[in-house]
């Protein structure tokens, strides 16, 4: 796993990995640390098992000669038995496994999905002017192709992605694009019959999606903010403890230097809450630019304060100027698959005055 300050503004796994159409996520450990490596490059199989030789001798089943037996002689011994009783070992069977074989996961609370590597995401949230929680779930058949394998731009808080430059792939054949590496490849489609179950205590909620983009989502009908999560698709499960939907931070506050159009830092203050979770955001390039360049920062919520370098907003501040997005008071869990990442978010939504 590789430390990584990410995530994605308004609330997957990766690890990706999800109702009608709307967006959540998830987490049960305060700060978003672990950012979980890529699934390994190859899955071996086990050797054919030997078939083990079946040539048996059989016994000599011809005739003795006519002649007297001599009187002396004692009697003869029973003759051996015949072809048809003797036991030959079976044929061996294949117990090779399947290379990928659908698995059952446990989401690491704290753990993040490097976003190139997430196809799916679960979100919980809120907002601070509602009681009301919804739930979003989207799983796609692979990861995004075209999201920046890696920042630009990073520090202790922050990182800064940026859109690669056009690749040359010559004509891609019908249904796939050419990737930022030069080679054709399908774009992301969402999945049908994805089954989220969240569980309060002994009550559940499920949510299925019909392989429309955006998933599914529905307003959570459950008691409390506190709940387990289940995720099955192409018949993998994904599970995840019991995770509480933070509370919003007191005392939000943002401070931007330079102008919108020309930025130079961004600091956040708020007061450090009792069960803190992490602070998190997600600034995109503003919407004219649009394509995936893009500031992400998380810090523990205990800390009370998150800058953002002005070399990580500038480039996002194109046209009409910084789309700053506000925060989200998040947990994260995750999980790497053979598929890619699925990512966990419990949150609730914030904008500073």
């Amino acid at each position: 796993m590789r430390a990584t300050p990410l995530a994605v503004a308004l609330w997957i796994a990766a690890v990706p990995v999800a109702c009608g159409a709307n967006g959540s996520e998830t987490t049960a450990d305060a700060t978003p640390d672990t950012i979980l490596d890529a699934a390994p490059d190859s899955w071996s199989d086990n050797e054919d098992v030997a078939e083990p030789a079946s040539d048996v001798a059989l016994p000599d089943m011809t005739e003795p000669d006519a002649a007297e037996p001599d009187a002396a002689e004692p009697d003869a011994p029973e003759p051996d038995a015949p072809a048809d009783e003797i036991d030959v070992a079976p044929e061996a069977v294949d117990v090779t496994p399947e290379a990928d074989a659908p698995g059952v996961y446990e989401a690491i609370p704290g753990a993040r999905c490097e976003p190139s590597e997430r196809f799916a995401r679960v979100q919980v949230y809120g907002s601070p002017w509602s009681p009301a929680l919804d739930a979003q779930v989207e799983v796609n058949d692979r990861p995004d192709a075209w999201t920046p394998k890696a920042p630009a731009l990073a520090d202790a808080s922050c990182s800064y992605y940026e859109q690669a430059p056009p690749a040359f792939c010559g004509t891609c054949p019908t249904g796939t694009l050419c990737a930022p590496d030069a080679t054709c490849q399908a774009k992301p489609a969402p999945l049908a019959g994805v089954v989220l179950t969240l569980t309060a205590g002994d009550q559940t909620q499920v949510l299925e999606t019909t392989g429309e983009p955006g998933g599914a989502w529905a307003t959570v009908t459950l008691p409390g903010r506190t709940f387990a999560v289940e995720l099955t698709w192409a018949g993998n499960t994904l599970t995840l403890g019991e995770t509480s939907v933070p509370e919003p931070v007191a005392g939000l506050t943002m401070q931007l230097q330079g102008a919108y159009d020309k930025p130079t830092a961004l600091d956040l203050a708020w007061t450090p809450p009792g069960d803190p979770a992490s602070v998190f955001t997600h600034i995109p390039i503003n919407h004219h630019a649009a394509g995936p360049t893009y500031t992400e920062c998380a810090v523990d919520a205990s800390v009370g304060a998150l800058h953002v370098d002005g070399a990580m907003l500038e480039p996002l501040a194109v046209i009409t100027g910084l789309e700053f997005q506000g925060i989200e008071h998040a947990r994260f869990a995750a999980v790497e698959t053979p598929q890619g990442c699925v990512e966990v978010r419990f949150l609730v939504q914030q904008y500073p005055n």
